[in-house]
């Protein structure tokens, strides 16, 4: 009948275990050899793992390159109502005085006044502010400067039925004007200014307005009703007044902000953060302690010999957490004794001990000391050999050398 094994009921002899036997010694190579598959992928995936340690310590390397983190600065404004400042690392320490605030920088504007009752959603030939060509035409010629002074003109051309937001629009479009046109509807008022303050043009006007259809000149930021003319800040230092065409300014590696009119004396006092300083280098020694860490583990993590990769079969044969537990095992010491590990780790141990051709000396009392190793700045590795060769920072000697030799 179908369907129905004997497995030896009639010979006495339990063929199908036989079988069994049989076809897993046949599988054995091929076992092996998933097994071997299986070792090489958890050790690449070790590889991979060290290789992400080491560029996030290759990046942390590179930034250690910049001055910034040696050379941070602290700034405090005594008046900061009216300036407040900020310190770049080419900051030099000590303190300047600035004598008195006399003016603020502001921006140009025009102001052109509409047709009576004309509000946004007028057309350009309601609202009386420009005149038609022949060609049913608005032409609106700008003529205005840059933040650096140079001159800048554009000639809008609208159909006379478009609205006067249209013409606001294509105002505030032409980034070239660096202009910023706001029409009110209460007030009937379009006003048009400057988006960088200052006095962008000494010799006339920062800004005019032509009517390009008839060629004549509608207002410009001079005029004493409708124009409000640029202007520089202006402050005192040691009885001499300077200029800026902005509010915002960077001098001598401080940018200053002057926020209001002032005629009392403002002092900037710079020191270097030491403190700023220290912890940029404490969080580099953390990270390559990190990956001394990660890499000691490798090299010396435990390897069970006995516990190699699971077949399938017998993966199949236990259950989920038996699974873990044993892969957890067969892991375990993948580079263990690696020799790409351990030669690193030796040129890790090496370039830190070895001496450093900085070409830098300095004076101790009446020694001239030439500085050649990171021990002199308090930074040597730890006497634990269980370490690895982790370091360790004398924060009493690294703070007295960013103090002295920054």
């Amino acid at each position: 009948m179908a369907g129905i094994r004997l497995s030896g009921l009639a010979s006495g002899i339990d063929t199908e275990t036989m079988i069994k036997q049989l076809m897993q010694a046949e599988r054995a190579p091929v076992d092996r050899l998933s097994q071997k598959k299986q070792t090489l992928t958890w050790q690449r995936d070790a590889y991979r793992e060290m290789n992400r340690a080491l560029l996030d310590f290759r990046t942390a390397a590179s930034d250690m390159l910049l001055s910034k983190n040696y050379q941070s600065k602290t700034v405090t404004s005594s008046n900061p109502t009216a300036l407040t400042v900020t310190a770049s690392p080419a900051a030099s320490a000590g303190s300047v005085t600035i004598d008195s605030i006399d003016q603020l920088a502001s921006a140009a504007s025009v102001t052109m006044v509409a047709a009576s009752g004309k509000k946004s959603d007028a057309t350009l030939e309601e609202s009386g502010l420009f005149t038609k060509d022949a060609d049913g035409k608005i032409n609106v010629q700008i003529n205005t400067f840059d933040a650096t002074g140079k001159a800048v003109t554009e000639t809008l051309k609208l159909d006379a039925t478009q609205k006067i937001s249209d013409l606001t629009a294509a105002i505030n479009g032409k980034t070239s004007l660096g202009m910023n046109a706001v029409f009110n509807d209460l007030t009937g008022k379009l006003v048009l200014t400057k988006t960088s303050t200052g006095n962008l043009n000494p010799a006339g006007a920062n800004i005019s307005i032509v009517d390009a259809s008839d060629n004549t000149a509608k207002v410009n930021s001079q005029d004493s009703t409708f124009g409000r003319e640029g202007q520089n800040a202006k402050y005192t230092i040691g009885g001499q007044q300077l200029e800026q065409t902005t509010n915002t300014f960077t001098q001598n590696g401080l940018t200053i902000t002057l926020n209001n009119v002032s005629t009392t004396a403002t002092t900037i006092n710079t020191t270097l953060d030491t403190q700023k300083n220290f912890d940029a280098i404490k969080n580099f020694v953390d990270k390559y302690n990190d990956v001394i860490d990660k890499m000691n583990k490798k090299v010396r993590e435990e390897k069970y010999r006995d516990y190699q990769p699971l077949t399938d079969a017998q993966r199949k044969e236990l259950s989920e957490d038996e699974v873990k537990k044993w892969e957890e095992k067969a892991m375990s010491g993948v580079l263990k004794n690696d020799s790409y590990l351990q030669d690193g780790l030796n040129q890790f141990r090496s370039a830190i001990s070895s001496k450093i051709d900085t070409g830098y000396s300095y004076t101790s009392g009446t020694d001239t000391i030439q500085l050649q190793y990171m021990s002199q700045i308090g930074i040597t590795s730890t006497s634990d050999f269980r370490d690895g060769g982790k370091l360790k920072i004398d924060e009493t000697k690294l703070k007295k050398m960013l103090e002295e030799q920054p």
